[in-house]
């Protein structure tokens, strides 16, 4: 899926400007990604531009809803850099040097305050193998040394004037040290400080893990985060093989991949604090979100692959 017919890098002519497309035509007032890096991030998303790609992804046209640009023409249009400021963080070890990201669409948030959230490492045990051939164990890193890390933001909505903690994650505890909790216990701290008076938290992403059957929260410290579910059936333009199932949080959909038909591992999570004006997060998912998840879902001429691993998911806040 990454690499073309010659053998090389498929990522900035076929990917990228896909994945740019995506984000563009779908123009979500945030968005959460994991596994990018610094350079992919700046160069070939942020200030990437879908009406100069190479290829043209099989998504159906649609219009941006707040009228900043259209893609289903052939007008200029403006570049993600334009519309969104963002975060991101590289991961402080990790070797491919990827991180996590935060686009926040310039007309409805203001940026409070951003920060990362480290997760502690692991180290390669030298004296233990798993019953998996040539996998490590992992041991603390005594040294306070950290792996992987989360990106995290407290934006406020300039028509509502709420206030909200956003945390994009990617959890991987097999080489970080308790990753879920660490993001957790930074939450609570900031929820319970006096900094700023929050309405709701909403993280997800990447969390390599399925979490049950779909009414299973996340409790911590007495405090309840909700997944987001969605309807049996979402689209009517999407076929049977990408059609968007009840519960479904998943890596690509492909039979016979490494990661299985329906490995659920991808989450938002979210929790409504008290005193917020009615504020609702559910899985009533509206079309702008149908539409930007069935997207993710659709393959390139050229590569006959979604431009990602992933599926996206999505929440809609009322």
């Amino acid at each position: 899926m990454g690499l073309n017919a010659l053998g090389g890098s498929n990522w900035k002519q076929w990917r990228a400007p896909a994945i740019s497309a995506i984000l563009e035509r779908s123009a979500l007032d945030v968005f959460f990604l994991q596994e990018v890096d610094a350079v992919q991030w700046e160069e070939d998303i942020m200030k990437s531009s879908s009406s100069s790609a190479s290829s043209t992804p099989s998504i159906h046209p649609n219009k941006d809803s707040d009228g900043l640009h259209y893609l289903g023409n052939k007008q200029k249009i403006n570049c993600l850099s334009e519309i969104y400021e963002s975060i991101h963080f590289t991961h402080p070890t990790r070797e491919a040097r990827d991180g996590v990201a935060i686009l926040v669409k310039t007309s409805r948030f203001d940026i409070l305050e951003s920060a990362m959230v480290p997760f502690k490492s692991k180290l390669p045990s030298t004296t233990e193998q798993n019953e998996h051939a040539g996998e490590e164990k992992y041991n603390v890193d005594e040294s306070n040394n950290h792996y992987m890390c989360a990106a995290t933001a407290v934006v406020r909505d300039k028509l509502t004037n709420m206030t909200f903690l956003l945390a994009c994650v990617h959890l991987y505890d097999k080489k970080c040290l308790s990753p879920q909790k660490t993001l957790l216990e930074y939450i609570h701290a900031k929820v319970q400080s006096d900094a700023f008076a929050i309405d709701a938290v909403i993280w997800g992403g990447d969390c390599n893990r399925d979490y049950g059957l779909g009414k299973d929260s996340i409790v911590f410290d007495g405090v309840e985060y909700r997944p987001v579910w969605y309807p049996e059936k979402m689209s009517n333009d999407v076929d049977d093989n990408t059609s968007l199932r009840k519960m479904e949080s998943c890596s690509r959909f492909d039979s016979s991949s490494l990661w299985g038909k329906d490995k659920k591992i991808d989450w938002i999570f979210y929790r409504v604090l008290s005193g917020n004006g009615g504020l609702r997060i559910s899985s009533s998912i509206d079309e702008v979100c149908i539409d930007f998840m069935a997207r993710t879902r659709k393959t390139l001429v050229s590569t006959h692959f979604p431009p990602s691993d992933h599926f996206a998911v999505a929440a809609t806040i009322s």
